[in-house]
């Protein structure tokens, strides 16, 4: 018999004792991420757990963002974070689903999202259920290994231009560092990149909240590219079992030829596979990303697909604007857009 209850305070220890026991299970699945969500979302948790005679065997993440159109859930928010169920068999998978379900019969439910954890494909964790849309990403990764001269494998299996690029922030001088301290300018240029392009920066609270809930060091490090002492690039990783999250890369524009980005990457892979991480995982891309997805390829890359399931209990959602669900729903995944009724083409009525 498997019993399905919320996940609450005392349970904490345990549930984060169960992910370690799934090479499945991901940061995005920890309750060290649980806590960055409600700090920084207007949304609440609602976290299953199964448990068989007392002991947990199987969760499945869910944050649930209240708005003027009905609720939405996700598993999970937030920059396409990996949820879905992560069980140690198939019994205890199906009965978190069959709770999944039932809460999604709830009449204030307008739309409900799953996204595939790419590292679940072996996993007993799969939904069973059928979705309305079905969206996906391509997900990207490069193995590390502990053993001696890592280092040098790694510049023989990345792209020749990466090589290049390796060698053109040697010449420019590049010195990179962990420098846990330099939140004020990874969070500034963050904010710069984000404008130059068009894209959606990180709410200001994160830049606060990570460092108090995750260690430098031990949870988290931030990499420094300094030229002539002034930083030029920086990026943020965080380490959860095998696993290297690359989160938050940032570079001044001034300073791309010198590609400090490079010097960093590599050097922070080779600290990583000493350390006894086995997976960088460089996050999902869009299909249509084909820049992002040829910069990750050329670092040894290899991908696996994963989906997004998007079950739709209230049509009007179709109706309403992208603009629109973006305010109601900040940093959650209600529907792909292109589903949208003013993503659709207009038919001209001939006379």
């Amino acid at each position: 018999m498997v019993n399905v209850t919320l996940l609450d305070a005392g349970d904490t220890d345990a549930y984060d004792a169960f992910l370690q026991s799934r090479a499945e299970a991901t940061l995005y699945h920890s309750a060290r991420y649980r806590e960055l969500l409600l700090r920084l979302l207007p949304c609440r948790a609602d976290y299953l757990v199964a448990r068989r005679r007392g002991r947990i065997v199987g969760v499945l993440p869910l944050m649930r963002c209240d708005g003027s159109m009905g609720a939405v859930i996700n598993s999970l928010p937030f920059f396409g974070s990996y949820g879905g169920v992560v069980a140690e068999d198939a019994a205890a998978a199906a009965r978190l689903w069959a709770e999944f379900a039932r809460l999604l019969d709830d009449p204030e439910i307008a739309a409900a999202t799953v996204i595939d954890s790419p590292f679940a494909a072996d996993a007993p964790g799969a939904e069973p259920s059928k979705s309305t849309f079905t969206d996906w990403r391509i997900g990207q990764f490069t193995r590390l290994d502990g053993d001696a001269g890592f280092g040098d494998r790694l510049a023989a299996r990345i792209d020749g231009s990466a090589r290049r690029n390796l060698r053109k922030a040697e010449s420019s001088g590049v010195h990179v560092a962990v420098e846990p301290d330099a939140i004020d300018f990874l969070e500034a240029c963050h904010r710069a990149n984000m404008a130059e392009i068009g894209g959606r920066a990180k709410p200001a609270g994160f830049f606060a909240v990570f460092p108090a809930l995750f260690r430098a060091g031990l949870d988290h490090d931030i990499y420094v590219a300094r030229i002539d002492g002034e930083p030029v690039a920086a990026l943020l990783i965080f380490y959860y079992k095998s696993f290297v999250e690359y989160f938050t890369p940032v570079t001044l524009a001034t300073h791309r030829e010198q590609q400090p980005m490079s010097a960093i990457l590599y050097r922070a892979m080779c600290d990583a596979a000493r350390r006894g991480c086995r997976l960088w995982n460089w996050g999902g891309t869009w299909p249509t990303q084909t820049g992002v997805y040829r910069f990750k390829r050329k670092w040894a890359a290899e991908e696996v697909r994963y989906e997004y399931h998007t079950t739709l209990k209230r049509e009007a959602l179709l109706a309403v604007s992208r603009a629109e669900l973006t305010r109601s729903y900040p940093w959650f995944y209600v529907l792909p857009f292109a589903a949208l009724a003013e993503a659709q083409p207009q038919l001209s009525h001939l006379p």
